[in-house]
C-alpha cells in the first residue's frame, strides 16, 4: 500500500517535461530581466555621472562662503575697469545702420561655423569700433555663434585696443590677455583653480580677503592654458566655445616689449591654431600691410565699400532734423536730393568725414 502511494504520487513524465519547460522560460525570463537590469543600470550610471559633473561644478564653488570670496578676489585683481573705457567711449550704430551684415555670407557662415580669424578692414573713420561694438551686442551674432557652440560652453569676449589711452594695458599684449581671461572666468568661474592654481586656496583668500598677486608671468601662463590646454574642461559638463572681439589692431602699440603689429597677427594666429577650433577671433584694423598680408583674405570684410546706403541715410536723417533744410525741401526737393547723393558719394565710405561735414552744416 505504502510502495502504491509512492508511486502515485511521483510525477509523471508528462508533468516532468511540463516543469522543465515552466523552469527553460523561468531561465529565459531571469535573462531577460537580467539583461533589462543590465542596460537600466548604465542608464542610471550616465545619468549619475553627468549630475555628479554638474554637483561637481556647484561644489566647488557654492560649498562654502570661502570658495565664493576666493573666486571674487581673483577676479576683482584681474579687472581693470580702464581696459573698458575704449569700448564704453564708442558711439552705439544708428538704427538700422549695419543690420546688412546678417545678410552677408560670409560673416554669418564665420558666425555660425567657421574658424581661425576673421578680419573687418577699412578707411580710418569708416566706422570699424562702431561695428565692432554692434556686432559684441546683437542678438543675432549671438544666435549664429550658439549654432556654432552646440552643446558646449559659449563666451563671447571683446576688447578694444585704445592708442591715446592713459595706461599701457589699453595697448599691449598684457591688457588684451588680461581682460580676455577676465572675461572667460567671469563666465566661467571654475576654470578659476585650473589656470590660476595658485591663486586658489579659499580659507587663506577668505580669512585675508586680500587680492592675489597676479602678475604678468601669471596671466600669461594662464591664457596659455586656456588656449592650448584642451584637459582643462574634464571634470566639466561642457568643453569651450570662446569667440574674441578684438578691435583697433593698428592701436596695438607695445612699445619696450615688442612693438610690430606683425607679431600681434602671429600672437592671434596662433591662438586660433593652438585652441584647436574651440577659439575663434574677430579682428578689425586699418588696411595696413601686416595685416592685409598675413590674415586670409577669404575671410576679409572691407567695411567702407559696403556702408554707402548706410551712410546715406545718416545724411538723410540728420539733414531732414534741421528745420531750413525742412523749408529747402519743400522748395527745391531735386537740389536737397542732389546735395545728399553728393554728400555720400563724396564720404567714400567715411563715416568721419561725413559726420563733421553734416555738423559744420548744422551749426550755420
Amino acid at each position: 500500500m505504502q510502495l502504491t502511494d509512492e508511486l502515485t504520487d511521483r510525477p509523471s513524465r508528462t508533468d516532468l517535461q511540463t516543469v522543465l519547460t515552466r523552469l527553460e522560460e523561468l531561465g529565459i525570463a531571469q535573462s531577460d530581466l537580467g539583461k533589462a537590469a543590465k542596460s537600466l543600470n548604465q542608464k542610471l550610471e550616465v545619468e549619475s555621472e553627468t549630475i555628479g559633473k554638474h554637483l561637481e561644478e556647484l561644489r566647488s564653488l557654492v560649498s562654502s562662503p570661502e570658495a565664493a570670496i576666493n573666486k571674487e578676489l581673483v577676479l576683482q585683481s584681474l579687472y581693470l575697469p580702464i581696459l573698458n573705457e575704449r569700448y564704453g567711449d564708442v558711439a552705439e550704430a544708428e538704427p538700422t545702420t549695419f543690420e546688412w551684415i546678417f545678410k552677408t555670407t560670409t560673416f554669418c557662415e564665420w558666425l555660425k561655423s567657421g574658424s581661425g580669424v576673421f578680419h573687418i578692414s577699412g578707411k580710418p573713420g569708416a566706422g570699424k569700433s562702431t561695428l565692432m561694438k554692434f556686432l559684441c551686442n546683437h542678438t543675432r551674432s549671438e544666435e549664429l555663434l550658439k549654432t556654432w557652440a552646440g552643446s558646449n560652453m559659449l563666451v563671447v569676449a571683446k576688447f578694444f585696443f585704445w592708442k591715446f589711452g592713459v595706461n599701457n594695458q589699453q595697448k599691449n599684449l598684457f591688457g588684451l590677455r588680461r581682460h580676455l581671461l577676465y572675461e572667460v572666468l567671469k563666465s566661467i568661474p571654475q576654470l578659476i583653480q585650473k589656470v590660476l592654481g595658485k591663486f586658489w586656496n579659499p580659507p587663506v583668500f577668505a580669512k585675508t580677503g586680500r587680492l592675489p598677486d597676479i602678475d604678468m608671468k601669471d596671466i600669461q601662463d594662464a591664457f596659455k592654458l586656456l588656449v592650448t590646454d584642451s584637459t582643462l574642461f574634464n571634470g566639466l559638463s561642457q568643453d569651450l566655445r570662446a569667440c574674441f572681439f578684438i578691435d583697433g589692431l593698428d592701436e596695438f602699440d607695445d612699445s619696450g616689449t615688442n612693438p610690430t603689429h606683425g607679431r600681434l597677427v602671429k600672437n592671434i594666429l596662433e591662438w586660433t591654431q593652438a585652441s584647436s577650433s574651440r577659439i575663434k577671433i574677430c579682428v578689425s584694423s586699418r588696411e595696413l600691410p601686416p595685416f592685409t598680408d598675413m590674415l586670409d583674405p577669404q575671410q576679409r570684410l572691407r567695411l567702407h565699400t559696403l556702408t554707402k546706403m548706410d551712410i546715406r541715410r545718416l545724411v538723410e536723417s540728420r539733414l531732414l532734423r534741421h528745420p531750413r533744410f525742412g523749408v529747402l525741401q519743400g522748395l527745391d526737393e531735386w537740389r536737397c536730393t542732389q546735395l545728399i547723393t553728393r554728400l555720400t558719394k563724396r564720404a567714400e565710405g567715411v563715416f568721419l568725414w561725413v559726420a563733421l561735414v553734416l555738423k559744420q552744416i548744422e551749426r550755420g
